[in-house]
Protein backbone atom coordinates (compact mmCIF):
# COMPACT_ATOMS: atom_id res chain seq x y z
CA UNK A 1 0.00 0.00 0.00
CA UNK A 2 1.18 3.22 -1.05
CA UNK A 3 1.66 5.18 2.89
CA UNK A 4 3.39 8.65 1.01
CA UNK A 5 -0.39 10.10 -0.37
CA UNK A 6 -2.50 12.06 1.74
CA UNK A 7 -5.94 12.27 1.42
CA UNK A 8 -8.44 15.56 2.29
CA UNK A 9 -8.95 15.78 5.70
CA UNK A 10 -11.69 14.69 7.47
CA UNK A 11 -13.75 16.58 8.99
CA UNK A 12 -16.87 15.78 11.53
CA UNK A 13 -20.21 17.54 12.31
CA UNK A 14 -20.00 19.53 15.71
CA UNK A 15 -16.04 19.26 16.32
CA UNK A 16 -15.49 21.93 14.03
CA UNK A 17 -11.63 22.62 12.81
CA UNK A 18 -10.37 20.91 16.02
CA UNK A 19 -11.20 17.27 14.60
CA UNK A 20 -9.64 18.23 11.26
CA UNK A 21 -6.27 18.83 12.79
CA UNK A 22 -6.20 15.81 15.06
CA UNK A 23 -7.01 14.04 11.48
CA UNK A 24 -4.33 16.23 10.47
CA UNK A 25 -1.72 15.36 13.19
CA UNK A 26 -2.50 11.88 12.88
CA UNK A 27 -1.69 11.58 9.55
CA UNK A 28 1.91 13.15 9.84
CA UNK A 29 2.40 10.86 12.96
CA UNK A 30 1.70 7.85 11.33
CA UNK A 31 3.98 8.81 8.07
CA UNK A 32 6.62 9.28 10.81
CA UNK A 33 6.13 5.91 12.89
CA UNK A 34 5.98 3.55 10.33
CA UNK A 35 7.63 0.46 11.14
CA UNK A 36 6.77 1.34 14.76
CA UNK A 37 4.12 0.00 17.25
CA UNK A 38 0.16 0.19 17.42
CA UNK A 39 -1.70 -0.57 19.96
CA UNK A 40 -5.68 -1.86 19.47
CA UNK A 41 -8.34 -1.24 21.77
CA UNK A 42 -11.14 -3.82 21.59
CA UNK A 43 -8.58 -5.48 18.73
CA UNK A 44 -11.07 -8.27 18.28
CA UNK A 45 -13.81 -6.58 16.98
CA UNK A 46 -14.54 -7.38 13.46
CA UNK A 47 -13.68 -3.68 11.47
CA UNK A 48 -10.33 -3.53 14.68
CA UNK A 49 -8.86 -6.39 13.41
CA UNK A 50 -9.07 -6.30 9.33
CA UNK A 51 -7.31 -2.80 10.44
CA UNK A 52 -4.98 -4.54 12.28
CA UNK A 53 -4.18 -7.39 10.25
CA UNK A 54 -3.55 -4.50 7.60
CA UNK A 55 -0.78 -2.72 9.60
CA UNK A 56 1.03 -6.12 10.21
CA UNK A 57 1.28 -6.96 7.10
CA UNK A 58 2.41 -2.97 6.22
CA UNK A 59 5.34 -3.80 9.08
CA UNK A 60 3.99 -2.25 11.54
CA UNK A 61 4.19 -3.75 15.43
CA UNK A 62 1.22 -4.39 16.67
CA UNK A 63 -0.56 -5.65 19.71
CA UNK A 64 -4.46 -5.11 21.35
CA UNK A 65 -6.39 -6.28 23.88
CA UNK A 66 -10.05 -7.66 24.55
CA UNK A 67 -12.25 -8.69 26.51
CA UNK A 68 -13.15 -12.12 25.71
CA UNK A 69 -10.96 -14.58 23.53
CA UNK A 70 -12.05 -16.01 20.28
CA UNK A 71 -10.98 -17.07 16.45
CA UNK A 72 -10.21 -13.39 15.20
CA UNK A 73 -7.69 -12.82 18.37
CA UNK A 74 -6.24 -16.42 17.71
CA UNK A 75 -5.68 -15.23 13.66
CA UNK A 76 -4.12 -12.30 15.16
CA UNK A 77 -1.83 -13.67 17.73
CA UNK A 78 -0.76 -16.22 14.86
CA UNK A 79 -0.03 -13.24 12.42
CA UNK A 80 2.42 -11.69 14.72
CA UNK A 81 -0.19 -9.61 17.60
CA UNK A 82 0.44 -9.37 20.93
CA UNK A 83 -2.87 -9.77 22.40
CA UNK A 84 -3.88 -9.21 26.33
CA UNK A 85 -7.48 -10.65 27.38
CA UNK A 86 -8.94 -7.72 30.32
CA UNK A 87 -8.17 -3.71 29.78
CA UNK A 88 -5.56 -2.53 31.95
CA UNK A 89 -3.32 -0.03 31.91
CA UNK A 90 -0.69 -1.57 31.44
CA UNK A 91 -1.40 -2.97 27.97
CA UNK A 92 -0.37 -0.23 26.29
CA UNK A 93 3.39 -0.56 27.51
CA UNK A 94 5.35 0.30 24.67
CA UNK A 95 3.09 1.60 21.62
CA UNK A 96 3.70 4.63 19.98
CA UNK A 97 -0.06 5.28 19.53
CA UNK A 98 -3.43 3.94 20.36
CA UNK A 99 -6.38 3.00 18.07
CA UNK A 100 -9.68 2.47 19.67
CA UNK A 101 -13.45 1.20 18.47
CA UNK A 102 -16.58 3.21 19.88
CA UNK A 103 -17.26 0.22 22.09
CA UNK A 104 -13.90 1.42 23.93
CA UNK A 105 -15.43 3.98 26.39
CA UNK A 106 -13.11 6.76 27.45
CA UNK A 107 -12.66 5.62 31.05
CA UNK A 108 -11.21 2.63 30.00
CA UNK A 109 -7.92 1.98 31.60
CA UNK A 110 -6.19 1.92 28.44
CA UNK A 111 -7.21 5.16 27.24
CA UNK A 112 -7.13 7.12 30.53
CA UNK A 113 -3.62 5.95 30.62
CA UNK A 114 -2.39 6.67 27.06
CA UNK A 115 -4.18 9.88 27.63
CA UNK A 116 -1.82 10.79 30.92
CA UNK A 117 0.95 9.67 28.80
CA UNK A 118 0.97 11.89 26.14
CA UNK A 119 0.06 9.11 23.49
CA UNK A 120 -2.12 9.91 20.38
CA UNK A 121 -5.36 8.09 20.49
CA UNK A 122 -7.45 7.96 17.11
CA UNK A 123 -10.56 6.45 16.76
CA UNK A 124 -10.58 3.34 14.15
CA UNK A 125 -12.33 5.15 11.33
CA UNK A 126 -9.06 7.82 11.14
CA UNK A 127 -7.18 4.70 10.93
CA UNK A 128 -8.92 3.34 7.74
CA UNK A 129 -9.53 6.73 6.62
CA UNK A 130 -5.76 7.21 6.66
CA UNK A 131 -5.68 4.24 4.77
CA UNK A 132 -7.98 5.60 1.87
CA UNK A 133 -5.36 8.01 0.48
CA UNK A 134 -4.53 7.88 -2.56
CA UNK A 135 -7.42 5.39 -3.78
CA UNK A 136 -10.52 5.74 -5.56
CA UNK A 137 -12.29 5.12 -2.03
CA UNK A 138 -16.21 3.49 -1.93
CA UNK A 139 -17.84 3.93 0.93
CA UNK A 140 -20.87 1.77 1.47
CA UNK A 141 -23.30 3.24 4.57
CA UNK A 142 -26.83 2.15 5.34
CA UNK A 143 -28.57 0.77 8.08
CA UNK A 144 -28.73 -2.59 6.63
CA UNK A 145 -26.98 -4.39 3.61
CA UNK A 146 -23.53 -2.43 4.52
CA UNK A 147 -21.31 -5.82 4.90
CA UNK A 148 -23.04 -7.74 2.21
CA UNK A 149 -22.97 -4.72 -0.45
CA UNK A 150 -19.59 -4.42 0.34
CA UNK A 151 -18.65 -7.67 -0.27
CA UNK A 152 -20.25 -8.26 -3.10
CA UNK A 153 -18.59 -5.38 -4.80
CA UNK A 154 -15.53 -6.41 -3.40
CA UNK A 155 -15.78 -9.62 -5.47
CA UNK A 156 -17.12 -8.18 -8.51
CA UNK A 157 -13.94 -5.92 -8.37
CA UNK A 158 -11.38 -8.91 -7.76
CA UNK A 159 -13.32 -11.02 -10.56
CA UNK A 160 -12.79 -8.28 -12.87
CA UNK A 161 -9.22 -7.64 -12.28
CA UNK A 162 -8.81 -4.15 -10.88
CA UNK A 163 -7.72 -5.62 -7.61
CA UNK A 164 -9.19 -3.50 -5.17
CA UNK A 165 -8.42 -3.42 -1.33
CA UNK A 166 -11.63 -4.60 0.51
CA UNK A 167 -12.41 -3.69 4.34
CA UNK A 168 -16.04 -6.09 4.99
CA UNK A 169 -17.90 -5.97 8.22
CA UNK A 170 -18.11 -9.96 7.98
CA UNK A 171 -15.88 -13.12 7.35
CA UNK A 172 -15.82 -13.14 3.20
CA UNK A 173 -14.94 -16.60 2.13
CA UNK A 174 -13.61 -14.78 -1.66
CA UNK A 175 -11.00 -13.36 0.13
CA UNK A 176 -10.70 -16.07 3.58
CA UNK A 177 -11.08 -13.05 6.59
CA UNK A 178 -12.17 -9.70 6.49
CA UNK A 179 -10.03 -7.74 4.77
CA UNK A 180 -7.74 -7.84 1.57
CA UNK A 181 -4.77 -5.25 0.77
CA UNK A 182 -4.73 -5.00 -2.93
CA UNK A 183 -2.28 -2.89 -5.30
CA UNK A 184 -5.01 -1.92 -7.40
CA UNK A 185 -6.70 2.42 -7.08
CA UNK A 186 -10.19 1.29 -6.32
CA UNK A 187 -10.51 0.80 -1.87
CA UNK A 188 -14.03 -0.46 -0.41
CA UNK A 189 -15.50 -0.29 2.84
CA UNK A 190 -18.06 -0.05 5.30
CA UNK A 191 -19.13 3.34 6.64
CA UNK A 192 -20.91 3.35 9.76
CA UNK A 193 -23.39 5.50 10.99
CA UNK A 194 -23.82 4.34 14.41
CA UNK A 195 -21.33 6.80 16.22
CA UNK A 196 -21.36 8.77 13.55
CA UNK A 197 -18.01 7.99 12.57
CA UNK A 198 -18.92 7.40 8.58
CA UNK A 199 -18.39 11.73 8.64
CA UNK A 200 -14.44 10.54 8.73
CA UNK A 201 -14.49 9.32 5.26
CA UNK A 202 -14.20 12.86 3.24
CA UNK A 203 -13.77 12.76 -0.48
CA UNK A 204 -15.34 9.41 -1.14
CA UNK A 205 -17.74 8.21 -3.48
CA UNK A 206 -20.82 6.83 -1.48
CA UNK A 207 -23.48 4.17 -1.60
CA UNK A 208 -26.15 4.64 0.61
CA UNK A 209 -28.75 1.49 1.05
CA UNK A 210 -30.84 2.40 3.55
CA UNK A 211 -31.77 4.72 6.49
CA UNK A 212 -33.99 3.86 9.42
CA UNK A 213 -34.49 4.61 13.05
CA UNK A 214 -31.77 2.86 14.79
CA UNK A 215 -28.50 3.50 17.23
CA UNK A 216 -31.19 5.65 18.96
CA UNK A 217 -28.36 5.25 21.88
CA UNK A 218 -26.31 7.02 20.24
CA UNK A 219 -28.36 9.66 17.98
CA UNK A 220 -31.11 10.21 20.06
CA UNK A 221 -33.83 10.72 17.44
CA UNK A 222 -34.71 9.68 14.25
CA UNK A 223 -33.85 13.33 12.90
CA UNK A 224 -30.83 12.99 14.02
CA UNK A 225 -29.55 9.92 12.20
CA UNK A 226 -31.09 11.40 8.85
CA UNK A 227 -29.14 14.73 9.64
CA UNK A 228 -25.74 12.17 10.11
CA UNK A 229 -26.59 10.88 6.73
CA UNK A 230 -27.25 13.81 5.10
CA UNK A 231 -23.98 15.22 6.57
CA UNK A 232 -21.93 12.07 5.01
CA UNK A 233 -23.53 12.71 1.55
CA UNK A 234 -22.21 16.13 1.64
CA UNK A 235 -18.60 15.18 2.13
CA UNK A 236 -18.66 13.03 -0.91
CA UNK A 237 -16.34 13.63 -3.98
CA UNK A 238 -17.84 16.07 -6.23
CA UNK A 239 -16.17 14.37 -9.06
CA UNK A 240 -17.28 11.12 -7.49
CA UNK A 241 -20.66 9.56 -7.62
CA UNK A 242 -23.47 8.56 -5.12
CA UNK A 243 -25.82 5.52 -5.28
CA UNK A 244 -28.76 5.27 -3.74
CA UNK A 245 -31.98 3.51 -3.00
CA UNK A 246 -34.83 5.08 -5.60
CA UNK A 247 -37.43 3.56 -3.50
CA UNK A 248 -37.03 5.24 -0.02
CA UNK A 249 -38.14 8.67 0.45
CA UNK A 250 -35.55 9.39 2.96
CA UNK A 251 -32.44 8.09 1.00
CA UNK A 252 -33.55 9.93 -2.14
CA UNK A 253 -33.66 13.11 0.13
CA UNK A 254 -30.43 12.74 1.54
CA UNK A 255 -28.86 11.91 -2.12
CA UNK A 256 -29.93 14.54 -3.45
CA UNK A 257 -28.77 16.88 -1.14
CA UNK A 258 -24.94 16.03 -1.83
CA UNK A 259 -22.82 16.45 -5.02
CA UNK A 260 -20.92 14.32 -7.23
CA UNK A 261 -23.37 12.20 -9.24
CA UNK A 262 -26.57 10.47 -8.70
CA UNK A 263 -27.24 6.47 -9.37
CA UNK A 264 -30.41 5.26 -8.22
CA UNK A 265 -31.87 1.60 -7.65
CA UNK A 266 -34.46 -0.29 -7.07
CA UNK A 267 -36.28 -3.17 -7.82
CA UNK A 268 -38.41 -1.09 -10.33
CA UNK A 269 -37.60 0.32 -14.40
CA UNK A 270 -37.63 3.75 -12.56
CA UNK A 271 -34.41 3.79 -11.34
CA UNK A 272 -30.61 3.29 -13.01
CA UNK A 273 -30.05 0.22 -12.19
CA UNK A 274 -33.12 -1.84 -11.45
CA UNK A 275 -34.18 -5.73 -11.58
CA UNK A 276 -36.57 -7.79 -14.13
CA UNK A 277 -37.89 -11.10 -13.65
CA UNK A 278 -36.67 -11.76 -10.31
CA UNK A 279 -36.69 -15.38 -9.39
CA UNK A 280 -35.89 -16.32 -5.60
CA UNK A 281 -34.25 -19.57 -5.19
CA UNK A 282 -33.69 -21.76 -2.19
CA UNK A 283 -29.98 -21.15 -2.65
CA UNK A 284 -29.86 -18.04 -3.94
CA UNK A 285 -31.73 -15.23 -7.08
CA UNK A 286 -31.86 -14.65 -10.64
CA UNK A 287 -33.01 -11.50 -12.39
CA UNK A 288 -32.61 -9.35 -15.65
CA UNK A 289 -30.08 -7.13 -14.70
CA UNK A 290 -31.12 -3.13 -16.03
CA UNK A 291 -29.14 -0.10 -16.76
CA UNK A 292 -31.02 3.30 -17.88
CA UNK A 293 -34.12 0.75 -18.66
CA UNK A 294 -32.23 -0.92 -21.11
CA UNK A 295 -32.08 -5.01 -20.53
CA UNK A 296 -28.21 -5.79 -20.14
CA UNK A 297 -27.56 -9.77 -18.91
CA UNK A 298 -28.76 -12.03 -16.50
CA UNK A 299 -27.17 -12.19 -12.69
CA UNK A 300 -27.22 -14.73 -10.51
CA UNK A 301 -26.57 -14.30 -7.03
CA UNK A 302 -26.06 -16.75 -4.60
CA UNK A 303 -27.59 -15.07 -1.34
CA UNK A 304 -30.82 -15.93 -0.94
CA UNK A 305 -34.03 -13.72 -0.56
CA UNK A 306 -34.99 -10.29 -2.58
CA UNK A 307 -33.23 -7.88 0.02
CA UNK A 308 -29.85 -9.67 -1.12
CA UNK A 309 -31.19 -8.70 -4.89
CA UNK A 310 -31.16 -4.92 -3.54
CA UNK A 311 -27.66 -5.46 -2.64
CA UNK A 312 -26.44 -6.51 -5.70
CA UNK A 313 -27.81 -3.28 -7.52
CA UNK A 314 -26.51 -1.67 -5.20
CA UNK A 315 -23.37 -3.03 -5.74
CA UNK A 316 -23.99 -2.88 -9.54
CA UNK A 317 -24.46 0.95 -9.43
CA UNK A 318 -20.70 1.71 -7.63
CA UNK A 319 -19.68 -0.42 -10.96
CA UNK A 320 -21.68 1.51 -13.37
CA UNK A 321 -21.03 4.79 -11.45
CA UNK A 322 -17.07 3.96 -11.50
CA UNK A 323 -17.73 3.68 -15.13
CA UNK A 324 -16.53 -0.26 -15.40
CA UNK A 325 -18.47 -3.16 -17.63
CA UNK A 326 -21.74 -4.11 -15.57
CA UNK A 327 -21.65 -7.34 -17.73
CA UNK A 328 -17.98 -8.38 -16.55
CA UNK A 329 -18.99 -7.44 -13.01
CA UNK A 330 -22.15 -9.34 -13.31
CA UNK A 331 -19.97 -12.69 -14.61
CA UNK A 332 -17.28 -11.97 -11.70
CA UNK A 333 -20.75 -11.78 -9.62
CA UNK A 334 -20.82 -15.44 -9.91
CA UNK A 335 -18.28 -16.49 -7.21
CA UNK A 336 -19.59 -14.84 -4.59
CA UNK A 337 -19.83 -16.90 -1.44
CA UNK A 338 -21.96 -15.12 1.46
CA UNK A 339 -20.76 -13.84 4.08
CA UNK A 340 -20.91 -15.39 7.78
CA UNK A 341 -23.45 -15.61 9.52
CA UNK A 342 -25.90 -14.10 6.45
CA UNK A 343 -28.35 -17.27 6.18
CA UNK A 344 -26.13 -19.28 6.78
CA UNK A 345 -26.51 -23.22 6.72
CA UNK A 346 -25.02 -24.65 9.88
CA UNK A 347 -26.78 -28.15 10.01
CA UNK A 348 -29.45 -30.51 10.35
CA UNK A 349 -31.21 -32.15 13.53
CA UNK A 350 -33.23 -34.89 13.10
CA UNK A 351 -34.28 -33.73 9.90
CA UNK A 352 -34.92 -30.05 10.58
CA UNK A 353 -32.57 -27.12 9.27
CA UNK A 354 -30.45 -24.93 11.02
CA UNK A 355 -29.82 -22.16 9.61
CA UNK A 356 -28.02 -19.10 11.28
CA UNK A 357 -28.47 -15.08 10.34
CA UNK A 358 -27.39 -11.80 12.15
CA UNK A 359 -30.70 -9.84 11.43
CA UNK A 360 -30.82 -7.74 15.34
CA UNK A 361 -33.19 -4.95 13.08
CA UNK A 362 -36.89 -5.22 12.66
CA UNK A 363 -36.61 -4.46 9.07
CA UNK A 364 -33.45 -7.45 8.86
CA UNK A 365 -35.87 -9.53 10.34
CA UNK A 366 -38.73 -9.38 8.44
CA UNK A 367 -36.50 -9.59 4.96
CA UNK A 368 -34.70 -12.97 6.51
CA UNK A 369 -37.82 -14.50 7.69
CA UNK A 370 -39.47 -13.46 4.29
CA UNK A 371 -36.40 -15.20 2.25
CA UNK A 372 -37.30 -18.25 4.37
CA UNK A 373 -40.83 -18.49 4.02
CA UNK A 374 -40.11 -18.08 0.49
CA UNK A 375 -37.62 -20.75 -0.02
CA UNK A 376 -39.00 -22.99 2.58
CA UNK A 377 -42.65 -24.91 2.68
CA UNK A 378 -42.46 -26.14 6.61
CA UNK A 379 -42.73 -24.48 9.85
CA UNK A 380 -40.33 -22.04 10.85
CA UNK A 381 -39.01 -21.37 14.03
CA UNK A 382 -37.63 -18.29 14.99
CA UNK A 383 -34.70 -17.99 17.69
CA UNK A 384 -34.22 -14.29 18.57
CA UNK A 385 -31.86 -12.79 20.78
CA UNK A 386 -31.81 -8.84 20.90
CA UNK A 387 -28.57 -6.58 20.26
CA UNK A 388 -28.77 -4.19 22.59
CA UNK A 389 -31.59 -3.06 25.89
CA UNK A 390 -31.74 0.40 24.28
CA UNK A 391 -32.16 -0.92 20.30
CA UNK A 392 -35.32 -3.31 21.89
CA UNK A 393 -36.85 -0.91 23.89
CA UNK A 394 -36.46 1.70 21.05
CA UNK A 395 -37.93 -0.39 18.54
CA UNK A 396 -39.98 -2.41 20.65
CA UNK A 397 -43.27 -1.99 18.41
CA UNK A 398 -41.60 -2.68 15.36
CA UNK A 399 -40.24 -6.29 16.55
CA UNK A 400 -43.66 -7.02 17.57
CA UNK A 401 -44.69 -6.87 14.37
CA UNK A 402 -41.54 -8.34 13.16
CA UNK A 403 -41.96 -12.21 13.49
CA UNK A 404 -45.23 -12.84 11.23
CA UNK A 405 -43.59 -15.15 8.56
CA UNK A 406 -42.40 -17.11 11.88
CA UNK A 407 -44.63 -20.41 13.16
CA UNK A 408 -42.81 -20.54 16.42
CA UNK A 409 -40.89 -17.59 17.94
CA UNK A 410 -38.37 -18.27 20.83
CA UNK A 411 -36.59 -15.07 22.64
CA UNK A 412 -33.83 -15.25 25.04
CA UNK A 413 -32.20 -12.68 26.90
CA UNK A 414 -30.73 -9.47 25.79
CA UNK A 415 -27.36 -9.40 24.09
CA UNK A 416 -25.09 -6.33 25.67
CA UNK A 417 -21.65 -6.01 24.35
CA UNK A 418 -21.19 -2.35 24.88
CA UNK A 419 -22.69 0.37 27.75
CA UNK A 420 -25.98 1.69 26.04
CA UNK A 421 -27.49 3.57 28.83
CA UNK A 422 -30.02 1.14 29.39
CA UNK A 423 -28.82 -1.24 32.60
CA UNK A 424 -31.84 -4.27 31.69
CA UNK A 425 -34.70 -4.98 29.53
CA UNK A 426 -37.71 -7.28 29.98
CA UNK A 427 -38.12 -10.00 28.12
CA UNK A 428 -41.50 -10.25 28.52
CA UNK A 429 -42.58 -7.05 26.81
CA UNK A 430 -41.39 -7.94 23.77
CA UNK A 431 -43.61 -11.41 24.16
CA UNK A 432 -46.74 -9.27 25.19
CA UNK A 433 -45.92 -7.15 22.25
CA UNK A 434 -45.57 -9.92 19.41
CA UNK A 435 -48.53 -12.23 21.37
CA UNK A 436 -50.60 -8.85 21.11
CA UNK A 437 -50.19 -8.07 17.32
CA UNK A 438 -50.42 -11.98 16.58
CA UNK A 439 -52.88 -13.95 19.34
CA UNK A 440 -52.44 -17.46 19.46
CA UNK A 441 -48.72 -17.72 17.99
CA UNK A 442 -46.38 -19.65 19.89
CA UNK A 443 -43.87 -17.56 21.67
CA UNK A 444 -41.22 -18.98 24.60
CA UNK A 445 -38.97 -16.92 26.72
CA UNK A 446 -36.03 -19.06 27.26
CA UNK A 447 -33.50 -16.62 29.24
CA UNK A 448 -30.69 -18.81 29.30
CA UNK A 449 -29.96 -19.29 26.09
CA UNK A 450 -27.85 -22.55 26.77
CA UNK A 451 -31.04 -24.05 27.34
CA UNK A 452 -32.12 -23.55 23.73
CA UNK A 453 -30.69 -26.52 22.04
CA UNK A 454 -32.00 -29.53 25.09
CA UNK A 455 -35.38 -27.11 24.61
CA UNK A 456 -36.08 -27.12 20.92
CA UNK A 457 -34.25 -30.28 19.77
CA UNK A 458 -37.18 -33.45 21.58
CA UNK A 459 -39.72 -30.90 19.29
CA UNK A 460 -38.19 -30.89 16.18
CA UNK A 461 -39.57 -32.77 12.91
CA UNK A 462 -38.45 -33.25 9.68
CA UNK A 463 -39.09 -30.76 7.43
CA UNK A 464 -39.24 -27.47 9.75
CA UNK A 465 -36.58 -24.95 9.98
CA UNK A 466 -34.58 -23.55 12.76
CA UNK A 467 -33.42 -19.62 12.42
CA UNK A 468 -31.08 -18.28 15.28
CA UNK A 469 -31.38 -14.50 14.61
CA UNK A 470 -29.08 -11.90 16.20
CA UNK A 471 -26.06 -9.77 16.10
CA UNK A 472 -24.57 -11.13 19.32
CA UNK A 473 -23.28 -14.70 20.04
CA UNK A 474 -26.79 -16.89 19.43
CA UNK A 475 -24.93 -18.48 16.35
CA UNK A 476 -23.36 -20.26 18.95
CA UNK A 477 -26.61 -22.09 19.82
CA UNK A 478 -27.18 -22.88 16.21
CA UNK A 479 -23.95 -25.38 16.21
CA UNK A 480 -24.66 -26.61 19.43
CA UNK A 481 -27.87 -27.14 18.54
CA UNK A 482 -26.62 -29.44 15.43
CA UNK A 483 -24.09 -31.19 17.59
CA UNK A 484 -26.55 -32.73 19.73
CA UNK A 485 -27.89 -34.28 17.08
CA UNK A 486 -24.43 -35.98 16.75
Amino acid sequence: MDYNRRPAIPSRSGHGDGWADVANRMYEYMELMHQQHVFFAGIGGISMSGLAHALLDAGFSVSGSDIAEGDTVRRLRETGARITIGHEAANIAGADVIVRTTAVPDDSPEIVAATAAGLPVYHRSELLAWMCRGKRAIAVAGTHGKSTTTAMLGTMLMGMGVDPTVFVGAELPNINGNYRIGQGEHIVFEACESDGSFLNYKGCSEVITSCEPDHLDQHKTFEHVKASFGQFAGIIDPEGFIVYRADCPVVCGIAEGGPGRKVSFSLTAQSDISARDVRILPDGSEFGLTVGGELVCGVRVNAVGEHNVLNALAAFGAIHGSGLDVRSAAQALGSYAPIGRRFEQVGQVGGARVIDDYAHHPTEIRATLRAARQTHPGRIIAVFQPHLASRTRDLLAEFGSAFAQADVVVLTSVYQPRRDGVDEFDMTRLVEEIQGNEPGKPVELVGDMWQIPAHLAPRLKAGDLVLTIGAGDINKVAHELVKSSE
